[in-house]
């Protein structure tokens, strides 16, 4: 081996382990991690490109373990719409709690497992108007409404109940579920 092939190596090894530590993304064992907040701009652009390098080496399947209180609805929409992608199984594995945004995440892998100790939250969409006129909130508010309806379409779709339960569920404030639960709904198929 040459010394700079041995440089390469060590810096694509150097790259691998600060995406590991930073980013939560183990390409060795395909396991990317959401935690925290999902934010926007960033949380889809090193899914995306974690899951692009992945399915690059390999068809095996890739696990995204998740322990997140939500955050932008955009970027875990499309979060969804690239793990629905995927030619790869994609298993998510909520630990601690997948709540408002990171519940679509959850339920969108090809296989869904759940800690028995971790929690579920969906709610209603929530937003300060920061717009100075009649007419830029009404907008705003009408969008909000159409987003919360593809929302509990994207629920029904992903679990056995209808749009009109996740519709319901949502005007009950913060709706709390346990994993046992999750799995009757079968938002999950089962549980660890």
């Amino acid at each position: 081996m040459t010394q700079k092939s041995k440089h390469t190596d060590v810096d694509k090894e150097s790259l691998r382990l600060e995406y590991c530590f930073d980013k939560g993304i183990n390409f060795q064992d395909r396991i990317i991690q959401i935690t925290g907040e999902i934010q926007d701009n960033s949380s889809f652009d090193w899914l995306d490109a974690a899951l692009t390098e992945m399915e690059r080496s390999s068809r095996k399947a890739i696990t995204l373990k998740i322990n997140s209180p939500g955050g932008s609805p955009y970027e875990a929409l499309a979060m969804v719409d690239r793990i629905k992608e995927s030619k790869c199984q994609i298993i998510t594995k909520c630990y601690g709690h997948a709540m408002s945004a990171a519940i679509l995440i959850l339920a969108s892998g090809d296989k869904r497992l759940m800690g028995k100790h971790a929690w579920f939250m969906h709610h209603e969409a929530s937003y300060e108007a920061p717009l100075n006129n009649h007419s830029n909130v009404k907008d705003y508010v009408q969008q909000l409404e159409r987003e919360e309806i593809q929302w509990n379409k994207t629920m029904a779709e992903l679990s056995n109940e209808s749009e009109d339960f996740w519709r319901s569920a949502s005007h009950k404030h913060d709706f709390y579920l346990t994993a046992k639960q999750c799995l009757e709904l079968e938002i999950v198929d089962e549980l660890f």
